[in-house]
């Protein structure tokens, strides 16, 4: 908390579709649609959220910076490709096997150059940043929220290049 410099966690029922959707739109994101990211940029967004998800107990301005951060890194790591793409997915997982705990599962992944694999174990790091400006402070915060909010956040490469952050969020509400 003390590098994150949160505050405490107001928590609500949050449907997570509409606040992707609405984060997104600031992205200028409408659906099929290209996305206008800066004047020399666009990224094309390919969304898929799935419909009639039980909502997620959480912050919606917390979970908001998030959203923001994620989409903001993988804009970012696009800015030297040719045909950049987001692809963005919400899901339902159930729990299919025991010790499998099941959720509300947020997938955003990219066609950038991914993370190099000496740096992969160390992005959640306070400090650890590949930009030249950057604080290294983006995705520590991140996690941290995320685990605040009884979730777990994983990244990974893609094996077809680019980069791969799989959100799980464990309070749902029960129907």
């Amino acid at each position: 908390r003390e590098y994150a410099q949160t505050p405490p966690a107001q928590m609500q029922l949050i449907d997570i579709n509409e606040l992707m959707s609405e984060v997104l739109s600031l992205y200028g994101w409408e659906p099929g649609g290209q996305v206008a990211m800066n004047t020399l940029q666009k990224v094309n967004m390919q969304v898929f959220l799935q419909a009639d998800l039980p909502l997620i107990f959480g912050d919606p301005t917390q979970l908001r910076q998030v959203l923001h951060n994620l989409l903001s890194n993988a804009v970012e790591a696009l800015a030297d490709v040719a045909e950049p793409c987001i692809v963005i997915r919400t899901a339902w997982r159930a729990a299919q096997q025991e010790g499998r705990t099941e959720g509300v599962r947020l997938v955003i992944s990219d066609n950038g150059p991914g993370f190099d694999e000496q740096l992969l174990a160390r992005v959640f790091e306070p400090y650890v940043t590949t930009k030249a400006t950057g604080t290294g402070l983006g995705l520590a915060i991140v996690r941290k929220i995320i685990e605040e909010h009884g979730g777990r956040i994983d990244i990974s490469n893609r094996r077809d290049h680019g980069a791969r952050i799989s959100i799980l969020f464990t309070r749902v509400q029960n129907s």
